[in-house]
């Protein structure tokens, strides 16, 4: 059985709905068509509403896809297919938009730095890597350059790339940059800030893929360590790393401590969302993987006849899910349910 790293996997759809008037002003400025915004206090409300629209676009992506990596079982895809060129296009487009518009306009390096950073978030959350990169080296660049290497920008952005890398299988150069994340949270936050279980949970997913399983199972534990020292338990950064520590047992033949860890990240992922989203589901097929693993298929299949009404048979995702279902059927032995599927 095969499993990746797949930190955009629980990715929500994302809705670019620009004010009209701000995309005509941020087009003339950018063109010089509008001598009007060529003012310092135009080109600063423009700026303002540039940064303020790529802000809100990146929040509507779930709050956990840029800072908690997440392993899975399955590596069909699962819960990444649904939309992703219709994200990849509108992100694009802003993208784009800014640009121009940050070519041409006199910005502070602060304001530089933060718009390269949240367009590389975006390039990120719609799978276009390869600009996702370009972007957070920019911004790192101009952090560094301009000794903005204190302001918080540049942490998301050295923990950005440390993800970026793991996702993309740069492993080696993942572990630079998530390390020094680790450093930059422990020296400005202090060890148990709750900001340093996302930087841990980072690290024991990618010592996971490197095969350093002991030391993996020793991050995670504490990441989770702080997670309930902050009193978090109810929150999905602790099921996100309970499912990454259920992976980890699993992956090394402790297949009774996987499910306890797994059973405990699917209960509190209901708690926070409704039965649909792509946490759950995705904890729920994890499981689902586990119990085929360990030959209790009769659990399996239960999970995921529930999870059919769950996607919804229109969904994309819920051919993968048929796919997985299938592959149980065999080792059951109920070929005649296989090739429907």
């Amino acid at each position: 059985m095969i499993r990746v790293l797949a930190s955009g996997l629980i990715l929500c759809i994302v809705s670019f709905q620009l004010n009209a008037q701000l995309l005509r002003d941020l087009k003339n400025a950018a063109a010089g068509k509008a001598k009007t915004l060529a003012t310092k206090e135009n080109l600063s409300k423009a700026t303002s509403s540039l940064l303020k629209n790529m802000e809100k676009a990146r929040a509507e992506f779930d709050s956990t896809d840029f800072d908690y990596a997440i392993l899975v079982s399955d590596n069909a895809g699962l819960f990444d297919i649904k939309e992703k060129g219709e994200r990849m296009a509108k992100a694009s487009s802003l993208i784009n938009l800014g640009s121009s518009y940050y070519n041409n306009t006199e910005l502070k390096d602060e304001e530089r730095a933060r718009f390269q950073r949240e367009a590389g978030e975006l390039a990120y959350g719609s799978g276009n890597y390869a600009m996702a990169e370009k972007k957070f080296a920019a911004a790192k660049k101009i952090y560094e350059e301009s000794n903005l290497t204190e302001d918080l920008g540049y942490l998301k952005t050295i923990s950005n790339e440390g993800l970026l890398y793991a996702t993309t299988g740069r492993f080696t150069q993942a572990e630079g940059f998530t390390t020094g994340a680790i450093d930059i949270r422990k020296q400005i936050f202090g060890p148990q800030h709750p900001g340093m279980a996302s930087s841990l949970n980072n690290y024991g997913v990618l010592q996971y893929n490197l095969g350093r399983y002991n030391e993996s199972e020793k991050t995670l534990a504490d990441a989770l360590s702080i997670i309930r020292q902050n009193n978090l338990k109810a929150s999905m950064p602790y099921a996100i790393i309970l499912n990454n520590e259920a992976m980890l047992f699993q992956s090394v033949g402790r297949f009774e401590q996987a499910e306890v860890s797994l059973r405990e990240a699917i209960d509190v992922a209901e708690k926070l969302e409704n039965k649909k989203s792509k946490n759950h589901l995705r904890f729920l097929s994890n499981l689902a993987l586990l119990y085929q693993q360990m030959g209790k298929y009769p659990e399996a299949e239960a999970i995921y006849l529930g999870m059919e009404k769950r996607l919804g048979k229109t969904n994309p995702d819920y051919a993968s899910m048929m796919n997985n279902q299938a592959a149980l059927y065999m080792l059951m032995g109920k070929e005649d349910k296989v090739e429907p599927l």
